[in-house]
């Protein structure tokens, strides 16, 4: 219980350390977002927008927490790239924002290059003609007269004896015991509504995640829909409820795996890794917990 408790408040200090967030040379290509902005202590939170009519140009501010959320919420699970100007998007830290942006942009947004226009220009083909010059010499021919001389060759035979030596194998058997290992999860800090009643949105933005226990580790989100209701629960974790409801039922049904649920009816569960990776009603791929 003494190290649960030193692990939450070492937590907290951790949030109260200044964030740092990524900033983008070029607004226009992903991958040059390696520069780096420390945030206010007011902000928490890096929020990214893709301006999808902008050739899905990138840009990097520093936002509370609340704020950012509600974008995400508003504009994540209803990103349509063909019909939408623009998507939001929070991450905290400038590894876990790499991490979503080449998420983002290897399965969902093709490109963010703008068009260049390019200018072609024709060379006239310039010929030089080198006058050519032919020299004759003449070939002086001498004939010198061959002498052929025959040596007789002598041809000995020698006999072979062989010897034929016995070959004895030895065949050595090595037994190999292998052990297995299994490395404790350490727990992580979740958004945890009521576990026996549906989050609401408004607790979901304002709630803080907390830490979970030791005997539940994992983050999960669950989200229940038909035509007429929507219903969302998120909280901890064991590994067996990880094992049977998000990876044996839900990883292997591809209803649970799109972007977009609307109109849907389908029952998923997922389970995740990292500060309140199960906020989204489907957290990020990076974030899912991968059983073997």
């Amino acid at each position: 219980m003494d190290k649960l408790v030193l692990l939450f408040f070492g937590c907290l200090v951790v949030f109260a350390q200044a964030l740092d967030c990524p900033v983008c040379y070029n607004r226009y290509d992903y991958t040059s977002c390696t520069g780096v902005q420390t945030c206010h202590q007011s902000h928490d939170v890096c929020e990214l927008t893709v301006h999808l009519k902008d050739f899905n140009s990138v840009e990097y501010i520093c936002h509370s927490r609340v704020a950012c959320y509600h974008h995400e919420l508003t504009h994540f699970h209803h990103c349509e790239p063909t019909h939408m100007e623009k998507c939001t998007f929070c991450c905290h830290g400038v590894t876990e924002c790499e991490l979503q942006r080449e998420e983002l942009f290897g399965q969902y947004l093709t490109t963010t290059a703008a068009p260049v226009e390019q200018t072609t220009t024709t060379e006239e083909p310039t010929t030089t003609t080198t006058p050519t010059t032919t020299t004759t010499t003449p070939t002086t021919t001498t004939t010198t007269p061959t002498t052929t001389t025959t040596t007789p060759t002598t041809t000995t035979t020698t006999p072979t004896t062989t010897t034929t030596t016995p070959t004895t194998t030895t065949t050595t058997t090595t037994t190999t015991t292998t052990t297995t290992t299994t490395t404790p999860v350490p727990p992580n800090i979740c958004i945890q509504c009521n576990v026996s009643e549906p989050c609401d949105a408004y607790t979901v933005q304002v709630t803080p995640p907390k830490l979970c226990d030791q005997q539940q580790p994992y983050c999960f989100t669950s989200i229940v829909q038909n035509q007429v209701e929507k219903d969302i629960y998120k909280g901890c974790a064991d590994e067996d409820f990880c094992r049977l409801k998000w990876w044996e039922q839900t990883s292997t049904k591809p209803i649970c795996l799109v972007i977009d649920y609307t109109g849907l009816d389908l029952d998923c569960t997922f389970c995740c890794t990292g500060v309140g990776c199960n906020l989204p009603v489907k957290p990020y791929d990076v974030t899912l917990v991968q059983f073997v």
